[in-house]
């Protein structure tokens, strides 16, 4: 059971001005905001506020943003987080695990604060969230 309010977002970025830019805005829209800068800690942080939405950096240091993923999609309490990744590359490979919505860097912030919304509220309600 989460110990956080919903609508809350948890941000993974190893870049400190994405991460204080995101939490300005998401708070700015009424969400509780985590942030993690890299890999451990954002699994830790996962486990632990299990978060409405995940916005997720494809490159971090101590584990990539795909091995996070990875590690989220088979724990128990995180494997239904909608996951948005941030990165310049999308995942390319077969076998990777897929984010719900992937957004190219540089990305614009009203396309990612709708898709952010449209999850949160999904979560709220307790439906599936599906990429769209």
């Amino acid at each position: 059971m989460p110990t956080t309010p919903h609508r809350t977002v948890l941000v993974i970025d190893d870049d400190p001005a994405t991460r204080d830019l995101l939490d300005t805005i998401l708070t700015d829209e009424g969400y509780v905001v985590f942030q993690a800068g890299h890999g451990k800690q954002a699994v830790l942080l996962a486990r632990e506020h299990q978060p409405s939405v995940i916005l997720l950096d494809g490159v971090l240091p101590e584990l990539s943003g795909l091995e996070i993923l990875r590690t989220l999609r088979a724990g128990e309490v995180t494997r239904h987080i909608p996951i948005v990744m941030l990165s310049g590359r999308p995942p390319s490979g077969a076998d990777e695990p897929l984010p719900e919505i992937f957004i190219r860097k540089p990305f614009d912030l009203e396309v990612l604060l709708t898709h952010v919304n449209r999850m949160a509220a999904l979560q709220e309600k307790g439906e599936p969230v599906s990429a769209s």
